[in-house]
């Protein structure tokens, strides 16, 4: 394929990834797969609450309770037998428009596949979310699992004026 296609491909990705707020949790199967990868999700919340929606929204002074909508661009590289012999993937991503790396180790085998993973949001703005999540693939039939990833949010940083410090923390559950 020419670099044209490729470069235009990455910049699609990007400015629908910017044009978002946050995912709260993205879905991944607790599987590793050794080598790189790259995810683009996009969400839409349940209604988040007054306070958390005012702030996820463009547009809203009051009476913000309703569904946030989102995105999440991410590159992952996963080693089969990376930490003491077990899977573990690392990646570096995007999520609306709070950068982060990402670290997850896969505890189960086989049949019970599960694991769990840390997201690190990167101090580049002035607002920083982080996720403790886990991972579940839930086997229901010979080639089907559903995917369920709860997990706990936490958002913070500090109004644009300085005066404020805020912190958002909300537990997700991603299921697909």
């Amino acid at each position: 394929m020419p670099k044209r296609f490729h470069r235009a491909t990455l910049a699609s990705a990007l400015a629908v990834v910017a044009s978002g707020c946050t995912s709260f949790s993205t879905l991944r199967s607790a599987e590793v797969y050794a080598g790189p990868s790259v995810t683009l999700q996009a969400s839409v919340s349940t209604p988040t609450g007054p306070e958390t929606g005012w702030f996820w929204s463009f547009d809203c002074a009051e009476a913000c309770d309703h569904p946030v909508a989102g995105a999440d661009l991410g590159f992952t590289y996963g080693v089969a037998a990376g930490l003491a012999g077990r899977p573990v993937a690392l990646g570096l991503g995007v999520n609306g428009t709070h950068p982060y790396v990402d670290g997850y180790v896969q505890l189960g085998k086989g049949a019970r596949l599960y694991g769990l993973g840390a997201r690190v949001g990167l101090p580049i703005t002035g607002w920083l979310e982080h996720q403790l999540y886990g991972r579940y693939d839930l086997r229901v039939g010979e080639t089907t699992r559903l995917l369920l990833n709860p997990a706990l949010f936490v958002h913070h940083g500090r109004a644009p004026n300085g005066e404020r410090p805020t912190a958002v923390r909300r537990a997700a559950y991603g299921a697909s």
